[in-house]
């Protein structure tokens, strides 16, 4: 590879990768960036396709970007480098790769598929603790509704560890999603506060969405109504409610559980 050398905070590849730390920057040059060694593997892993690569000056570009054809290879000196890495993230590369992309008729989902919807959710870390929970529990998809934030937010891409980008994902409006869900058949359970349906007592073997909202207000009112059980976690203390991704945890475990073990819900103790 042929590592071309940067010396100047001025020149316009840096100045551009440097702004991908922005939503705004990366939805004006349709790119991400990526920090960290796992997650960079797992990006090119997944067939991301790597555009730049930025080195700093006294380290060696890692292996897993050896094969890597038709990417740019760029030399920073450890000061411009340390401005362009993400906060202690700092492994000596970073990668600037196209947006992974991909639609609803993209997506193909098994007859039993378990997918995971995230409305409104509003931060980073949260939709990535959700990638990697899902991806752990052998999840199908994550799909986000009405985000207001970004699926590749390098906080998102971190707390995934890089699931992110093996993991099937949208981001549509809500009732773009409930149409896509009812179409292909799935059962549809959204997490709400004000039910007595308690999540242990449905079957999450069959085509399933699990839909969580948003960390404040919970789940709009388009996820209400014909066609959609609401359900809730027990809470035994003093809180109403868990944290999204800790949430989302718990079920999508459930589900692998009911799924290996073959259970019947309407055979299980309560809890």
């Amino acid at each position: 590879m042929n590592l071309q050398p940067i010396k100047s905070e001025n020149n316009p590849k840096f100045k551009n990768a440097l702004r991908l730390h922005s939503s705004r920057g990366r939805k004006q040059q349709d790119r991400i960036i990526i920090f960290g060694l796992q997650e960079i593997s797992r990006a090119c892993q997944a067939g991301v396709t790597v555009l730049e690569v930025f080195v700093d000056e006294n380290q060696a570009p890692p292996d897993c970007l050896a094969t890597v054809e038709g990417a740019a290879f760029y030399q920073l000196p450890s000061s411009l480098f340390n401005k362009l890495a993400f906060g202690d993230r700092n492994d000596g590369v970073v990668v600037v790769a196209q947006r992974p992309e991909s639609g609803l008729a993209a997506l193909n989902l098994s007859p039993d598929a378990l997918v995971v919807v995230l409305q409104g959710i509003e931060k980073p870390g949260n939709v990535g603790a959700v990638f990697r929970s899902a991806d752990g529990a052998g999840a199908d998809a994550v799909l986000l509704a009405d985000p207001l934030t970004d699926a590749f937010h390098p906080n998102s891409i971190r707390a995934s560890l890089g699931t992110v980008f093996s993991m099937p994902t949208v981001s549509a409006d809500s009732r773009s999603l409930q149409e896509y869900l009812h179409q292909q058949r799935f059962q549809i359970l959204a997490a709400c506060l004000d039910t007595e349906q308690d999540y242990y007592s449905i079957d999450l073997k069959g085509r399933t969405a699990l839909v969580l909202g948003n960390e404040k207000q919970g789940l709009s009112d388009d996820w209400r109504g014909s066609g959609i059980l609401s359900f809730q976690l027990p809470m035994r203390g003093q809180v109403d409610s868990l944290n999204v991704s800790s949430t989302a945890a718990i079920l999508v475990y459930e589900a692998m559980r009911q799924r290996h073990d073959g259970i019947d819900s309407s055979e299980k103790n309560d809890l």
